[in-house]
């Protein structure tokens, strides 16, 4: 069973519960069974849900309403203590914003020649354009794939890794499009792989391995 939740607060409720639905129908898909969590503050509700679940799959962030930053507070809290216990977290969209912020991530001022748009007017459904996976990460693991398309809805940044975290992935402008950890099993994803199963059929890869990852850790 893998936790399911959007992270923050939100104003924006249909987008929310559209983003929550894609998540959960990819985990179902992939022969996982989701729990969803709703956003709500109260660290006891997380801590019970993180000591009953074998992974976590961090949704899209929306920009939120006046609680937003106790939404923060408890996705801070949460990631603390799934960390501590090696517990498999896979953030997607705008999550993996707020993983790189919670690890200390900085952006490199310093932006390639050639930057290209990222933010697609396309629906999220279809793919915007490729990355390139790096080597021995865990992402050109469990694909086989040296570049991979996806959707894109953020801004062209190229972060630095660091002790916490590494590059995982990048636009072929240099632009970070997924980071992991140095230890333990969490990835963050600046796309949303949720939306391309039908269009890019291999992301769903990424969801199969990521169950393996859950069902490994409860053995």
């Amino acid at each position: 069973m893998l936790m399911v939740s959007a992270g923050l607060f939100s104003s924006e409720l249909s987008a929310e519960e559209e983003v929550l639905s894609a998540c959960a129908r990819a985990i179902w898909k992939a022969g996982g069974v989701p729990l969803l969590l709703p956003p709500v503050n109260d660290e006891k509700l997380m801590a019970a849900t993180l000591g009953r679940v074998s992974g976590w799959l961090l949704s899209g962030l929306h920009e939120g309403g006046g609680e937003r930053k106790g939404g923060e507070m408890l996705m801070h809290f949460g990631l603390q203590q799934a960390i501590k216990k090696g517990l498999p977290i896979l953030a997607c969209g705008r999550a993996c914003e707020f993983l790189a912020s919670f690890w200390g991530i900085t952006v490199d001022k310093r932006l390639p020649e050639t930057v290209f748009e990222h933010q697609q007017t396309l629906t999220k459904t279809q793919p915007f354009h490729p990355i390139a996976l790096q080597k021995e990460s865990w992402l050109e693991a469990c694909l086989g794939l040296g570049q991979l398309m996806v959707n894109s809805m953020h801004k062209p940044e190229c972060w630095l890794g660091n002790e916490h975290a590494s590059i995982a992935a990048k636009a072929l402008d240099g632009t970070t499009e997924a980071i992991e950890g140095r230890k333990g099993k969490v990835v963050g994803l600046r796309w949303n792989p949720e939306f391309l199963l039908e269009s890019v059929p291999c992301q769903a890869l990424i969801f199969r391995n990521f169950i393996s990852l859950a069902r490994q850790y409860r053995r």
